[in-house]
């Protein structure tokens, strides 16, 4: 009788009392300092609202006795006038009696308002004012009161007397592509009755009326780099510009001001200087994938972001929401799928388009859509024992059990006898979702590849007529798998719900990098590999059709070799020799997908339509061994060792005592001989040592040859060690143990 586990409903991970908060520092908005001008018998300036984000004290000092009070005065910069107040406070911190504003975690943002006051009766002039938050710190245990922090926020106010003096506009945004500056320069008036002076960031230039360069200075501007000074007399119209030092700034957004002098008067404007690397519009990521399992699980919200100089919109499918549709510069948005109950059940594709500067730009978007089983699997395409992505995932209600079924058929090399084998699982649900992998367990039950003469291949000679065209060898059928589940009720063992697949086909190993539904070359990585004039290589792929094998030198066409398919194998070996190639010479074998009707123009140089698999010529070595073994996909890899060859003997005696006549004597009873081979590989290209590993995995090796039958190895190397990587290049010993055929037959 099965186990009834009851899971929580709601399964989580536990918090920890050890985390502690990140505690914010103060930040004001408007920043500070804010400049406010104001022309003797106008009206005042309107009052401002200062925008205060308060450090939580309380969270950085947990001392339960502790309270924490704000309070804010008003000082002047040169106190020594004597002038009269020129602003005054409003807002809850200054309504707060006794030892100020008690703050609490929930009341740290704050509004103060700045009023204006007795501006008719100051002299002209530039004015600093300084509002000091003053933080105190009271420990309730025994009422003493400290200061425990101040911040500042500044006000400076220009005093003008009625005289003519301004600058527009108030500010200015700059659009800067590195390389190629801004679109056009902006326009400033001017309007003074003397002389003047401005002040600048060194990446801003200005120019025309008499301005004069008067070159950098030590004023001190808001932003990066230097300040450069210019002036002129009367009132004119002048260009303003970024200039290319901004090529030397990162992408982003710099922000600084212009400061307009006459000595008495100033007045700044803030200038907003936004650089970017490219005219181009930059998305990331720069795709975006989504799932959801109706009724149970929806596609978690993503984020987009847009990068571009230019004002841009942007639309997507009738299945996406976007959180905005149009935006400049820098945006983040929101992307989500429609609820999954609104669609249904399949694969959604499709583009978000951002268009900018009359340009499209796509962002491939992909929603998956399942019921209550996500196969992993494909059930009209080749998948890999390894693949993760193969995993079933199954989602139900957390009361129900799953049941699954396997029916597998398997097949030996070079046979069409099938072998079959049924199995069956009980999974339980666990946050409403249930798991099964189906290749780990399909893997276990495949045949192995135990001996080279169940492939017809145990040298290189031709063996059969068509051997002479092209040397072809099956591998095995791919296996099949039938899949059943059922939704069973915990309590009372009845089943819900049934569902069937059947005819999913597998072979070993990961699936390669880069692959077609019914076309693979079976290496993971599709590296580059070695070669000599010496060299014999295995090109090892899945096929269902009949095609040619297009072979190419140096990047030109060199020669086609037909492969008709006259069995139910799918998984072939392809032998390859290099004797009539030089060193130097980069061979590249492609397989192209299928494909029905005329080939278009275009097609063999069409990357999308094959898979390939290189290999670089390079001189021959003092040496050559030819060194098999099963891979990953259970097929033949081979590689030409190149550097030298050293045996080693191991004999373990067993020898004994004998007594005879008061006399000790010894004597050998027998003797088991072992024997080792040590290989150098000779140079390697640097992405190879891929491939020892792969031999170094493999249970079993054998060396080959033209004629001879070949010897079984055992690869018997822990350590893999380089020799000489100057010139990326590599070399490395290997060791085998040697399975002797014979007790008395020596390898060398």
């Amino acid at each position: 009788m099965p186990y009834n586990l009851t899971f929580d409903s709601n399964p989580q991970f536990s918090p920890s009392s050890n985390n502690q908060p990140n505690v914010q520092d103060w930040a004001f908005s408007p920043l500070s300092p804010i400049n406010v001008s104001h022309v003797i018998g106008e009206a005042l300036p309107s009052d401002i609202d200062i925008t205060c984000t308060i450090k939580d004290y309380l969270a950085e000092n947990t001392n339960p006795d502790y309270e924490f009070y704000v309070k804010h005065i008003v000082t002047q910069q040169n106190p020594q006038q004597n002038l009269p107040d020129m602003i005054t406070l409003s807002g809850n911190i200054n309504d707060a009696t006794g030892d100020g504003f008690l703050l609490t975690t929930a009341n740290l943002e704050q509004v103060v308002t700045v009023s204006f006051q007795n501006l008719q009766i100051v002299p002209e002039g530039n004015f600093g004012n300084v509002i000091g938050f003053q933080v105190y710190r009271k420990n309730t245990a025994t009422s003493e009161i400290v200061l425990h922090d101040v911040r500042f926020f500044q006000i400076n106010i220009a005093v003008a007397n009625g005289d003519p003096f301004s600058i527009t506009p108030g500010n200015l945004t700059f659009v800067y592509v590195d390389g190629s500056g801004t679109n056009a320069a902006q326009s400033l008036e001017i309007t003074a009755t003397g002389a003047f002076t401005i002040y600048v960031k060194s990446y801003i230039t200005l120019s025309g009326g008499n301005l004069v360069d008067a070159g950098i200075v030590e004023e001190w501007l808001p932003g990066p780099g230097t300040t450069r000074k210019y002036t002129g007399t009367n009132s004119q119209t002048v260009s303003i510009d970024a200039n290319s030092a901004l090529d030397e700034f990162d992408q982003g957004y710099y922000n600084s001001q212009l400061k307009y002098d006459n000595g008495t008067l100033f007045q700044a404007l803030d200038i907003q200087t936004i650089v970017f690397d490219t005219e181009e519009t930059i998305t990331t990521p720069e795709s975006l994938e989504f799932s959801a399992v109706k009724g149970f699980t929806e596609a978690e919200t993503q984020q987009l972001s847009i990068v571009s100089p230019y004002p841009f919109t942007i639309s997507a499918p009738s299945w996406l929401n976007l959180s905005q549709s149009s935006g400049t510069y820098f945006l983040d948005i929101d992307v989500v799928p429609l609820l999954s109950e609104n669609l249904s059940e399949g694969v959604y594709e499709g583009n978000i388009v951002i268009t900018a500067n009359s340009q499209d730009y796509l962002v491939p978007v992909v929603h998956t859509v399942v019921d209550s089983v996500d196969l992993g699997m494909v059930e009209d395409a080749i998948n890999f024992t390894d693949d993760l992505d193969t995993i079933t995932r199954i989602y139900n209600e957390q009361a129900n059990q799953l049941v699954i079924i396997l029916n597998m058929t398997t097949y030996d090399y070079n046979s069409l006898v099938e072998r079959n084998k049924e199995l069956r699982y009980k999974i339980p649900m666990f946050n409403n979702k249930g798991e099964f992998y189906v290749g780990r367990t399909l893997k276990k039950l495949m045949a192995e590849l135990i001996s080279l003469s169940s492939i017809d291949f145990e040298n290189f000679q031709n063996l059969i007529p068509t051997d002479t065209l092209v040397f072809l060898r099956p591998y095995y059928k791919p296996a099949k798998v039938d899949l059943e589940i059922t939704f069973l009720n915990t309590i009372t063992e009845q089943g819900i719900a049934n569902i069937r697949y059947n005819n999913i086909d597998f072979l070993k190993g990961r699936k390669p990098l880069k692959s077609f539904p019914r076309t693979a070359i079976l290496n993971y990585h599709a590296e580059p590999l070695r070669v000599t004039p010496n060299s014999v290589a295995l090109l090892n792929f899945y096929k269902t059709e009949t095609h040619f094998f297009r072979i190419y030198k140096n990047g030109d066409f060199h020669e086609a070799l037909p492969h008709s398919i006259i069995t139910t194998h799918n998984v072939w070996l392809f032998k390859y020799a290099f004797r009539d190639y030089d060193p130097g010479d980069v061979v590249e074998i492609r397989i192209y997908k299928t494909t029905s009707g005329p080939i278009p123009e275009g097609y063999y140089d069409d990357y999308n339509n094959y898979v390939s698999q290189k290999y670089i010529v390079l001189p021959s070595g003092k040496r050559s061994y030819h060194v098999a073994w099963e891979d990953e996909y259970g097929v033949l890899d081979m590689m030409e060792f190149t550097g030298d060859i050293a045996f080693k003997m191991g004999y373990d005696n067993n020898i004994i005592k004998d007594y005879k006549s008061f006399k000790e004597s010894l004597r050998k009873t027998d003797s088991k001989r072992t024997q080792n081979v040590v290989i150098n590989t000779g140079f390697l290209l640097q992405e190879n040592p891929k491939r020892l590993d792969s031999l170094l995995s493999s249970k079993r090796a054998w060396i080959m040859d033209k004629s001879n039958d070949p010897v079984a190895l055992i690869p018997d190397t822990s350590v893999l060690n380089n020799y000489d990587s100057d010139q990326e290049l590599y070399a490395f010993d290997v060791e085998f143990q040697i399975n002797l055929n014979n007790d008395n037959k020596i390898n060398s």
